[in-house]
């Protein structure tokens, strides 16, 4: 039977809103972050929900040098002492194989705080990580090609519990760079997204680049990719057409063995984050209702399409430029839905970068609608609200400026309302 100390996360709770919303304040966890790394400050880029697993934030720590450092964050209250001990002993198991006796301070459980601080790249629910800790497993991973005879692993991504990413530099006869996407091993989901890769790729022959499957190792939850040339985009020029050109020609793949998501699907996702925003931001409760009430409207009342292949986590950073065509990046969210889906999400980060940066891009989000054609304009529009509210409800829980949020929620409800700035 397992020792009930090494399964703690089974016992953890949620935080009730309160908690939540004390998380969001600077000063909640100023005085752990500064015992993990001297930290003088830190911002909360991203806060996960889950039913089942403890409370997770993603954080950018600033250092006394102004360098700043990733941290990754679990809410977990008074057991976050044992459940840091729980981690730190998954973690040194041989199937992990993460983290080494002098590397121990890269875990903290903060009893003060309730919160459990550690570097991204440990995490036992993701045992091909020992990639990143131990050359030999590097060496002996099973789809890298016998012919390397040195290689650099460095971490690109990273979603504790939910998947990360290694970029691996090879040298030798065939010196290339190829990455290696990392699922939990006790699921299907890597296995999953790399067949709908798979299939996508193949069915696309060419068409619009995608990076290429070298293969899958169920052992480490790994699919290995090729690198994808290019850059990410500005876009000026002529960049907005040729992303809409190539999302066009996504869209006519036919016979992908993918699910559906419906309209209803998206309203039932959104209606879960506006309702998690207004209980825990009651002042806001309003202001959520009347922006999820317009979308609810816009997406129900449009005229039935044809489903489509959707990216369906469509944004700037997906995509990259190369010798004048677009190429797309990471279909793990693939699915057929409504075709102002993707162009939608994509308009909606290019306003939330409008809005961050000052930037104007209003003339990027007139060609990509107007070279979505025959997609409607006004469809594009609703798809474009209902993202806007998803990134309004998701940022309320970082520390994203009030203003961007207002200006987001703005746009959603049509038009500038002085009441709203009250309300938020």
């Amino acid at each position: 039977m397992m020792n009930p100390a090494m399964d703690v996360s089974r016992d953890i709770g949620q935080p009730d809103p309160e908690t939540v919303a004390a998380l969001l304040q600077p000063d909640y966890g100023q005085k752990a972050f500064a015992r993990f790394c001297g930290a003088e400050d830190y911002r909360i880029e991203r806060m996960y929900f889950s039913t089942s697993k403890p409370l997770s934030l993603h954080c950018q720590a600033r250092l006394p040098d102004g360098m700043e450092q990733t941290v990754f964050a679990q809410w977990v209250g008074t057991e976050a002492v044992s459940f840091a001990q729980a981690e730190i002993s998954r973690l040194q198991k041989s199937r992990c194989g993460q983290l080494r006796k002098e590397a121990m301070g890269a875990l903290l459980g903060d009893a003060a705080s309730g919160l459990v601080l550690r570097a991204p790249g440990l995490d036992a629910r993701l045992p091909g990580l020992r990639m990143l800790h131990s050359r030999q497993t590097e060496r002996d991973f099973a789809l890298l090609s016998p012919a390397v005879t040195a290689m650099d692993v460095t971490l690109r991504g990273h979603r504790l519990g939910k998947r990360a990413v290694l970029q691996f530099d090879l040298f030798g006869a065939d010196p290339r760079q190829v990455f290696v996407k990392l699922r939990p091993v006790s699921s299907n989901a890597g296995r999953r997204a790399h067949d709908r890769h798979v299939a996508l790729f193949e069915r696309l022959r060419g068409a619009v680049a995608l990076p290429k499957p070298l293969g899958y190792d169920p052992d480490c939850g790994a699919s290995v990719i090729s690198a994808l040339p290019g850059v990410p985009p500005d876009f000026e020029s002529n960049e907005p057409t040729l992303i809409a050109e190539a999302l066009r020609r996504l869209q006519q793949v036919a016979d992908l063995p993918v699910e559906s998501h419906t309209a209803a699907d998206e309203l039932a996702l959104l209606e879960v984050w506006c309702d998690r925003a207004a209980t825990v931001f009651p002042d806001r409760a309003g202001l959520f209702t009347e922006a999820f009430d317009r979308v609810c409207k816009d997406l129900l009342r449009l005229p039935d399409l044809p489903p489509v292949p959707c990216h369906r986590d469509f944004h700037e950073g997906q995509i990259l430029i190369n010798d004048n065509a677009a190429g797309f990046l990471d279909f793990d969210t693939l699915r057929v839905s409504d075709p102002a889906l993707d162009p939608g999400n994509l308009i909606a980060h290019l306003r939330l970068a409008e809005t961050r940066t000052g930037r104007g891009l209003s003339a990027a989000e007139t060609a990509i609608t107007a070279a979505m054609h025959p997609v409607p304009a006004n469809r594009i529009s609703a798809w474009t609200r209902a993202a806007l509210l998803r990134l309004a409800a998701i940022y309320s829980f970082t520390s994203e400026p009030r203003e961007t949020l207002q200006k987001l929620l703005e746009d959603v409800v049509g038009g500038t309302d002085d009441r709203c700035l009250d309300r938020l």
